[in-house]
């Protein structure tokens, strides 16, 4: 992969997210329009946008190996939570943060920026395995990490995943790729349209979210140090371990690895809302976490690209 494509692909992505971050700033887009907006984008254009990849990009063929990626997210996230509790320990989170900080730790927009990074960088195969990879995280998320970090109550069954927009999205694409059933021919151009508009727009209101982020001076900044080692370090680092092992070509396990290092999931605010957990240490997680991806994905892209 040539490096001023790395540099050129990655580049774009930050400035769609600095224009909303600008519009943010500047009251184009308020904190309630952006909530708004992101939840249309989440309920309505990502599942359109997950359903049509399922469907173009996975078959009966490729199939046989698609449950590898989203096994290798489940193994590689529930490995770091509990390297994410020894870290707890030494870095002195308080018990009222702790759970956001695992959250924070081990949730990654394996969902917008993956899918991003598939498109742009990579091909069908990579589009395929992101789809999978991503689903792999949200069963650790709402099976595991919801009932057993955010809802302290237990209030939030583990089965409601599949009540999922997103999830039922990927579910359904599936079993109609399997089956070789393709979306019909004169409905193909409106879901074409549409799946061109989502990612723009969910990196626009990402950086829309980022702008409204209001930090206190108490905020101890430190600890999101260690989110950052966690999620954008460690983790690829364990991931790009057991890659070595398996055998898929160079350039898929160039793409395993960096979507093991994206940053904090933007929804993370609206979860640590949801169930009552600290909201303004999630904003700057995805915050710091999104900012330092703007050096460190395409420093580790290049890095990918020298060794496999």
């Amino acid at each position: 992969m040539a490096y001023l494509k790395i540099i050129s692909s990655t580049f774009s992505l930050f400035v769609a997210i600095a224009v909303g971050f600008f519009a943010g700033k500047k009251d184009f887009l308020t904190e309630s329009s952006t909530t708004e907006l992101s939840r249309f984008v989440i309920r309505i254009l990502f599942p359109i946008y997950l359903f049509r990849s399922a469907v173009t990009y996975i078959n009966k063929e490729n199939f046989l190996s698609a449950p590898l990626y989203t096994f290798l997210n489940v193994i590689v996230m529930i490995a770091m939570w509990f390297i994410s509790r020894q870290i707890v320990k030494k870095a002195n989170i308080s018990p009222d943060r702790i759970p956001m900080f695992e959250f924070t730790s081990l949730a990654g927009n394996t969902g917008f920026f993956g899918l991003t990074f598939a498109t742009l960088l990579f091909g069908s195969e990579e589009i395929m395995a992101a789809i999978l990879y991503d689903f792999g995280g949200s069963l650790v998320i709402f099976m595991i990490l919801v009932p057993f970090l955010l809802d302290n109550n237990h209030i939030h069954h583990p089965i409601n995943f599949l009540k999922e927009p997103n999830v039922i999205a990927i579910l359904s694409g599936l079993i109609l790729g399997i089956l070789g059933v393709k979306i019909p021919e004169f409905l193909a151009p409106s879901f074409n349209l549409l799946s061109q508009i989502t990612l723009p727009l969910a990196l626009i209101l990402c950086g829309a979210q980022l702008a409204s982020i209001k930090i206190s001076k108490e905020f101890h900044f430190s600890q999101v140090l260690y989110v950052i080692l966690i999620k954008m370090i460690l983790m690829p680092l364990l991931l790009f371990v057991i890659v070595l092992w398996i055998p898929l070509d160079g350039q898929m396990k160039q793409f395993l690895v960096v979507d093991a290092a994206l940053p904090s999931g933007i929804s993370m605010v609206n979860f640590a809302k949801t169930y009552h957990q600290d909201s303004d240490f999630a904003a700057v997680a995805v915050f710091a976490t999104t900012a330092f991806s703007v050096i460190w994905l395409p420093f580790l892209l290049i890095v990918l690209s020298s060794i496999f």
